[in-house]
């Protein structure tokens, strides 16, 4: 599992076609159908953010349906579950209303916060878990942000909590809590019921 920031149309497809092509991934069975992923920014982002690993899937996978998740646009200081909500609404009602019934496997990729967002919302999605197929993310803080060596990074944690009260970032700091058990993202970690990821029910490349 490469770290490395992708920073050019080579890298990604290289990530990509591990995702989607690797034949060491667990094999899954599917029916035929519409092969769907769907794509979420990270702090402060856009959804166009994800246009270099959109634009790059549809010309290397032709038979991938890539969908931006719009709905969490302007709305990341707000906590993880709350995205995590906004993020799997955005997806039912996008599957219910277009192509519910000839799905064949769905798939999520996350940048950044994106990744913490999709595995917050994941638990919401129960009744299309059997289409689950990968799950991918590029330098997300799925162990939080409680300890690192960069006094900019400190400071800008310090600045997106006191002053622009971001409670996403206090989650990832485990500040929105005065017990470590009862922060969200401890809880979130041991939810083996509505965890696909801890169940092993999908491809990880994380």
């Amino acid at each position: 599992q490469d770290r490395n920031f992708l920073s050019d149309l080579s890298e990604v497809q290289c990530f990509t076609e591990q995702l989607f092509l690797n034949p060491d991934l667990p094999p899954r069975k599917f029916g035929s159908g519409i092969h769907i992923l769907f794509l979420v920014h990270g702090l402060d982002g856009s959804f166009e953010d994800m246009n270099i690993f959109r634009l790059n899937l549809a010309f290397i996978r032709h038979e991938l349906l890539v969908v931006n998740i719009m709905n969490v646009e302007e709305k990341t200081n707000l906590s993880l579950e709350t995205l995590g909500r906004v993020f799997a609404s955005e997806v039912t009602n996008w599957l219910d209303k277009r192509i519910s019934s000839c799905v064949s496997k769905i798939s999520f990729l996350g940048f950044s916060l994106g990744g913490r967002i999709i595995r917050a919302g994941l638990r919401f999605l129960s009744k299309f878990r059997r289409y689950f197929c990968s799950f991918l993310t590029f330098g997300s803080p799925h162990l939080g942000m409680c300890y690192n060596n960069s006094v900019l990074i400190s400071l800008g944690m310090r600045f997106f909590i006191n002053f622009k009260k971001y409670e996403s970032i206090r989650q990832l700091l485990f500040k929105d809590k005065d017990e470590l058990q009862k922060n969200l993202l401890n809880i979130l970690s041991k939810d083996q019921v509505g965890n696909p990821i801890l169940n092993n029910e999908v491809n990880l490349l994380l």
